[in-house]
Formats: C-alpha cells, structure tokens, sequence
C-alpha cells in the first residue's frame, strides 16, 4: 500500500490477483483522457513503474462530467472495484 491507503500501480502489475473484485483506491496523473456518452476512460500512471493503469469512470458517477473535460495531466484520486480486462492483456 502507498500512501494514505493507495495501491501503487506496480503492485497492482506484480499481485493484482489478490485486489480482483476489491474496492481499492489509486492515484497518479493522466496520460490519456477519453470522454464517451455513457462512460469516461482515464489512463493513470503514479510513477511507481512504467505500466500504466485504465480507469473507467461510468455516466453518474460521482465526477462524470469533471473527468470528461479534464486534461493529460491531470492529477487523480480513485476509489473503486478491481476488475480483469475481459481483452487480452
């Protein structure tokens, strides 16, 4: 865990096993920012290692439409449910 109660993103690629189906809460900065109708994709790095992390925030969530304006770079907190990709990778 990293600070205040974080997953660090490297963790998460060494034992993401263990926080499948977990409420966990990340933070980092936006590398990419994609904004649909229904959902919003956020891609994260926290610094902890090269991989990134994909964050999907879906329509009525808290900071919807925050997250749909915002920026590459942006700083982020977020809290919520670890789920394996259903895609390859």
């Amino acid at each position: 865990m990293g600070y205040s109660g974080r997953v660090r993103i490297s963790r998460l690629w060494s034992s993401h096993e263990e926080f499948i189906d977990q409420e966990i809460k990340v933070g980092g900065w936006s590398k990419s920012v994609r904004g649909q109708k229904e959902m919003s994709f956020v891609t994260i790095n926290d610094g902890s290692c090269f991989k990134n992390l994909q964050v999907i925030i879906e329509k009525g969530a808290t900071g919807f439409d925050d997250v749909s304006k915002s920026i590459v770079g942006a700083s982020y907190i977020f809290k919520g449910k670890l789920i394996k990709s259903p895609a390859k990778g």
